[in-house]
């Protein structure tokens, strides 16, 4: 049994009075909810690779329902990027995005990554998502979850919503907005949320949200949608907030919107899908990286070639000494330009963790697969070398999943032993 605020409990019960019973005693007495949604930049289906689940009807697409006692985020495949652990009625946001291949979209407060991770696989390794998030410690965050499930056309970004406003006006297809919030719909899932919660807390929220909504609105290109969501039953922070955008940038319509409770599946959350008629259209500026010299092309190009068999989705880019495949943009307080493919040493290149993970089995030359449960499997994650016959070169170590391979790291073989490349923060300890 949760102890709520009287506060909040009398708000709700004139707010949705022929849910409120129901609403009130899932709310203090139900389970909070688990889910996942399967990465489809790497399974396309859709298909769980883990049996047994059950669709999760808000995202019928990718998304399933996780039973309360699953270890789900300590299994191979969350290494390998098959899927996000994402609370059911979250899954919705990114499943109402209208994105399309090619599209130019921003997620403006992104970490930690699971509407991001998201609209990344809709697009589906096609335009540009630029995944934004202001505190760096949450950006860094963010750019690991897009690192794990393989995105490619992508940046992150850790700009206040107000300097991408004026550096980018009109310049994205697709905006998204999942603003920080008074957290009543964490309220089951986060004891904190319940007592960080006061009335003058989610007005500072609901200011908040407009503030950011008035950036929002200046960077959605003529034709293209806003879409804005909150983890929050509060109506100043969800329909009060949108009635301000309209009222505010009458070119702005609604298409749809929607507030899910526990009773729909899931938590709490709140969306809403806007069109913008009007403005115009913005660019994103090249990117401004320059290329590998000479010596460094040569050394990058030869890794390659030897390591896979097909070429580089972005030319090679360079800042310090770290090689980038970035996408054609460049964006204020840039983290991540894309993809970071290795590091330049004195006469060599290393690659990245992050480089194998974006690039399928299939297309690399040397592999190590073996099932969820293999013991060797399992000594990869604890750092350890392995033995093997493969030539000599970079190689993949990958977990089977649906009668394929994914690779979850990478090591370097030389006389029949592979020595481990997998990160220490990733290790098993």
């Amino acid at each position: 049994m949760r102890t709520l605020p009287e506060a909040f409990l009398s708000r709700l019960r004139t707010q949705l009075p022929s849910l409120y019973p129901a609403l009130h005693d899932s709310l203090v007495y139900g389970a909070p909810s688990r889910g996942l949604r399967v990465n489809t930049l790497k399974l396309p289906d859709g298909v769980s690779p883990l049996p047994g689940l059950k669709i999760n009807p808000l995202c019928p697409d990718a998304g399933y329902l996780l039973p309360e006692t699953s270890d789900a985020g300590k299994h191979p495949y969350h290494a390998a990027g098959l899927y996000y652990l994402q609370e059911p009625s979250a899954q919705a946001v990114g499943a109402v995005c209208p994105v399309a291949p090619g599209m130019r979209v921003l997620d403006l407060c992104a970490a930690p990554g699971g509407k991001s991770t998201h609209l990344s696989a809709r697009l589906a390794h096609t335009g540009l998502l630029i995944s934004n998030e202001c505190i760096s410690s949450r950006a860094r965050v963010l750019a690991g979850n897009l690192e794990r499930i393989g995105a490619r056309a992508y940046s992150v970004t850790t700009c206040m919503p107000d300097v991408l406003a004026a550096a980018v006006p009109g310049a994205f297809d697709l905006v998204l907005v999942d603003a920080p919030c008074s957290g009543e719909g964490m309220f089951r899932r986060e004891p904190r949320a319940v007592t960080e919660w006061s009335p003058e807390h989610a007005a500072a929220c609901a200011l908040r949200g407009r503030r950011i909504l008035d950036c929002a609105a200046r960077l959605v290109s003529p034709g293209g949608t806003l879409v804005y969501s909150t983890c929050t039953y509060n109506p100043d922070e969800n329909d009060g907030a949108i009635t301000w955008l309209t009222e505010t940038y009458p070119s702005f319509s609604v298409q749809t919107s929607r507030l899910l409770t526990p009773l729909d599946g899931g938590e709490g959350q709140y969306y809403a899908v806007l069109q913008n008629s009007d403005g115009v259209a913005g660019i994103l500026p090249p990117c401004t990286l320059p290329s590998p010299d000479r010596a460094a092309l040569a050394a990058f190009q030869s890794f390659w070639d030897n390591t896979f068999t097909i070429p580089p989705w972005y030319s090679p880019r360079i800042l310090r000494d770290t090689v980038w495949l970035a996408p054609d943009a460049s964006l204020p307080q840039t983290l991540a330009y894309g993809v970071a493919a290795g590091m330049l040493r004195p006469g060599r290149f290393e690659p990245s963790h992050t480089l194998f993970l974006s690039i399928p089995a299939a297309c690399i030359r040397r592999t190590l697969s073996f099932e969820p449960d293999d013991p060797a499997l399992t000594a990869f994650f604890r750092g350890e070398t392995l033995s093997c016959t493969l030539p000599a070169g970079y190689a993949a170590v990958c977990v089977n999943a649906l009668g394929k391979s994914f690779p979850v790291g990478f090591g370097k073989v030389s006389g029949g032993i592979l020595k481990n490349k997998l990160p220490s923060g990733l290790r098993i300890r």
